[in-house]
């Protein structure tokens, strides 16, 4: 395993169905997060046109105050 070394702690009674379990649910958190993130953003840029979409969107635009 690769980050095996890093916890201090380590149980030795490992569940392969538990990893299967919380592997299915991450990848469909993940899926449905990025789907919530195109909807709202979509949802935004119909909303509030290409230039303002891009003023939001970007976190770094030191012009974003609103």
């Amino acid at each position: 395993m690769i980050g095996s070394r890093f916890w201090l702690v380590q149980d030795v009674n490992r569940s392969i169905a538990f990893n299967i379990i919380v592997l299915i649910l991450d990848s469909f958190r993940s899926h449905l997060f990025f789907f919530l993130a195109g909807f709202f953003g979509h949802l935004l840029l119909m909303r509030s046109g290409l230039v303002r979409f891009l003023k939001l969107s970007n976190p770094w635009n030191p012009w974003n105050s609103s």
